[in-house]
């Protein structure tokens, strides 16, 4: 789950057990595979994660972010 701009986003991440690895998403487009979870933030405190407005998917506005601080914080 991601808070950006007073919105929630969840976050869908799936485990691939034929590869042993993490993807993000839904599997429809080409995404890119993590050893674990750690590394899915890691990676993604440097690069931004695009955000998907589960009420509009269809928007032509992408939101991207970067994963600043742990739920709680």
């Amino acid at each position: 789950m991601v808070l950006y701009q007073d919105k929630v986003y969840n976050i869908q991440i799936r485990y691939n057990s034929d590869e042993g690895v993490f993807l993000l998403g839904t599997g429809f487009k080409s995404s890119e595979n993590f050893p674990g979870v750690n590394d899915i933030i890691k990676y993604h405190m440097k690069m931004p994660l695009l955000l998907i407005d589960a009420k509009d998917r269809r928007s032509a506005q992408q939101r991207q972010c970067l994963l600043t601080h742990p739920a709680g914080y």
